[in-house]
């Protein structure tokens, strides 16, 4: 069973307005990125590298790097690492690697030809249940030793190096992981006496190995390999040199998603259709899917673009040189006609997470069926409509980048522990937006409107509604269908305001536990101490639509149900006694004499984001505040919005 993270940082993600369209430079390959880092602290002289990834993994290298004593240097826009030839320097201690598996597999390599040292390698408590086990063997077959702290197979690890040595063929299994065969190859030239590794099992992931040979070429290694199974690499040195990280595929293959679910058209750069990296092919599953790829050269290098089409089908395909792009793929099967088929999935079960479990587990969250086996994934797409949902991410940034795509089809798509992209992509929630796409951080689960009748809490409650995907309360329309009359007025003039104010009362206390709703209430709602206290459980967040009471005399002096209005100055004197209730029990307070409902949604959810990452700074301090968004011009309300409140003097 997949255990899911617990909820911090909850990520709420407005649908796309429309197509989603642009261009993005991409940050260096992870992949590439951290097999050049080893190679130049292996390498002769210096190495220049520009455009690395940012991502936690390649920080995580970087910081061991410090520790060991291995030097290196921000130049400009890039990076320069002091090589050490094959000397490397003694160091005793822990490193901790967090959640980032190449950084550790590579380290436990590294590590092992440490002079005289003994360190300790950790990570996450999710690392500590990644296999190792293979790659440990193969080393220890060569003199490291290596014991486990815990769990047999599993970081910890603790290492005392300086033994290996190269002496006959060691095998490695290729079954599991090929960061296993990488990890060999990156030490094996300064190994003394070289290294002949025999691959043992399917070598999964060859895209991976096709990489890490070119950058031992790059680096001026040579290998002899034969068939992908057997790799000769004689003891030799690595020349440093200048090297510009190419895009990386993986996170180019998320823009491209956005392209395709939303018809719209996405350039990345610096990528190219020749890329080795085997998920820059993911382009052509999208094209069997039914859109448009394009690619070129320009002033920032090699691009690949997708443009979308109205209709996506269904693929089978095997995705074994691809597989950090399954749960790309299996978001935008999501909504493609017809089932979707994956098959060469066995490493996902190795990752993060168990990928394809987590991905059965949320994909069933928004209507959409998908089943796995242990190396396969289907997907079957709903008759009925998809629907947003709240989505775990299991410590993956990539559950979270492929599962925001939604957002180009669905309301309500929120994203659990969102800063977890931080590992391959820290700046996808800046491109999302940069393509229309914004991300709000904990908005409230229970938004509520408050004002006079005629400010507008209706129609912007629908419209706040719909952009968030929550349900709308429309708080006096329920009460009317529960109490027998045909309008509020009527209440009010039959029953009387305090038969009325009964009914509200009791409403409002009925809905104080609902979630993900826009609560729109009726103008006396607030006046009550109890009708607050039921609004603000579960976390209500009261917004207070400030409107002059001059521009709600025009909007309902011709509407014949708003009694109240008949008596200009009885009508003023009930706003001026409430006006100031309302300003005590906001949390928020938007003007909207100067926006159309749009303008005032807009401020809503620009005040509240700012309410959800101010919260958890400001807990434990009582009172409330009033949010200024002022300054954005616009045009009053239609009087339908006003009409869509109801009728009566509440």
């Amino acid at each position: 069973m997949v255990e899911a993270n617990r909820e911090h940082g909850r990520w709420s993600l407005l649908r796309a307005r429309g197509p989603v369209c642009g261009e993005w430079r991409l940050r260096g390959s992870k992949s590439y990125t951290n097999r050049a880092l080893v190679m130049a602290a292996l390498a002769q002289g210096e190495t220049h590298l520009w455009n690395i990834s940012e991502g936690d993994d390649s920080r995580a290298l970087l910081g061991a790097f410090t520790q060991m004593g291995i030097g290196w240097e921000r130049v400009g826009d890039g990076l320069r690492v002091l090589g050490r030839g094959g000397d490397l320097p003694r160091y005793s201690g822990v490193i901790d690697v967090g959640a980032a598996g190449t950084t550790m597999r590579f380290l436990i390599a590294l590590c092992s030809l440490l002079p005289e040292s003994e360190v300790i390698l950790r990570g996450s408590a999710r690392m500590h249940q990644r296999p190792v086990g293979d790659l440990v063997g193969a080393l220890r077959a060569l003199g490291a030793d290596i014991a486990y702290v815990g769990r047999e197979g599993c970081p910890p690890v603790r290492i005392r190096g300086g033994n290996v040595r190269g002496s006959g063929p060691v095998r490695v299994s290729g079954e599991i992981s090929s960061q296993f065969l990488t990890a060999m190859l990156q030490i094996a030239p300064v190994v003394e006496g070289g290294l002949d590794i025999r691959v043992e099992g399917a070598l999964v992931s060859r895209s991976y190995v096709e990489m890490t040979l070119a950058s031992l070429r790059h680096f001026g290694v040579e290998v002899q390999q034969e068939e992908m199974q057997r790799f000769v690499v004689p003891a030799q040195p690595i020349r440093g040199r200048d090297l510009r990280i190419e895009g990386d595929a993986s996170g180019a293959s998320y823009l491209w998603g956005l392209a395709a679910l939303s018809q719209g058209c996405v350039r990345v750069s610096p990528l190219g259709l020749d890329s080795l990296q085997g998920d820059a092919q993911f382009s052509r599953i999208l094209e069997q899917m039914g859109c448009i790829v394009r690619s070129g050269e320009g002033e920032a290098g090699p691009w690949i673009e997708v443009e979308g089409t109205q209709r996506l089908c269904g693929v089978k395909v095997d995705m074994e040189q691809m597989p950090d792009t399954a749960q790309t793929l299996a978001v935008i099967a999501a909504f493609a006609e017809g089932p979707t088929e994956m098959t060469g999935l066995q490493t996902l079960r190795h990752k993060e997470t168990d990928r394809l479990a987590a991905l059965c587990c949320e994909l069933g969250k928004m209507g959409v069926f998908a089943e796995a086996t242990h190396e396969a994934l289907r997907i079957v797409p709903p008759v009925s409509t998809r629907r947003g949902a709240q989505i775990a991410t299991y410590e993956d940034h990539r559950m979270a980048m492929a599962f925001a795509m939604a957002a180009t089809r669905l309301s309500g798509m929120e994203i659990l522990e969102a800063q977890v992209v931080s590992k391959s992509f820290p700046d996808y929630w800046a491109c999302l937006r940069s393509f229309g796409i914004a991300s709000l951080v904990d908005i409230p689960l229970r938004v509520i409107l408050v004002g006079f009748m005629g400010s507008g809490k209706s129609v912007v409650a629908r419209v706040l509604s719909e952009r968030l995907g929550y349900d709308w309360i429309e708080a006096d329309q329920e009460i009317l269908a529960s109490s027998g009359r045909t309008s509020i007025a009527e209440i009010f003039a039959v029953d009387g305001e305090p038969h009325f104010r009964l009914l509200e009362r009791a409403f409002l206390a009925s809905v104080e536990k609902r979630q993900r709703v826009v609560i729109s209430t009726g103008g006396g709602a607030v006046m009550e101490d109890a009708n607050v206290r039921a609004l603000r459980a579960g976390g209500g967040v009261l917004c207070y639509l400030e409107t002059p009471f001059e521009v709600i005399a025009e909007r309902l002096r011709n509407i014949a149900d708003r009694p109240l209005f008949r008596d200009g100055t009885q009508a003023e004197a009930l706003y001026r006694l409430r006006a100031p209730r309302y300003v005590q029990v906001a949390d928020l307070t938007i003007a909207t004499e100067r926006r159309d409902v749009e303008g005032v949604v807009e401020a809503l959810l620009e005040a509240l984001g700012r309410w959800g990452e101010e919260a958890e700074a400001a807990a434990g301090v009582s009172g409330t505040a009033a949010v200024d968004v002022s300054g954005v011009e616009g045009v009053g309300f239609a009087t339908a919005g006003a009409e869509a409140e109801g009728a009566g003097d509440r």
